[in-house]
């Protein structure tokens, strides 16, 4: 389970940090849909960030 939880974790800062970057590059405006689209990925992220720790300090 400590593996899982720990590409949980990886694969959330994937998405938080690169995930974005590639989707919107070099974009020089906000608006509401960028907006938006970042709070999902930041949910997205921690969401998958607690299932992972919780795998990992999961004791079996």
């Amino acid at each position: 389970m400590k593996k899982i939880g720990i590409v949980l974790v990886l694969f959330s800062l994937l998405i938080l940090i690169i995930l974005p970057k590639i989707i919107f590059p070099e974009s020089d405006t906000v608006d509401s849909t960028g907006i938006v689209n970042a709070i999902r990925f930041t949910g997205l992220s921690l969401i998958l960030s607690a299932i992972g720790i919780k795998l990992f300090f999961k004791d079996k």
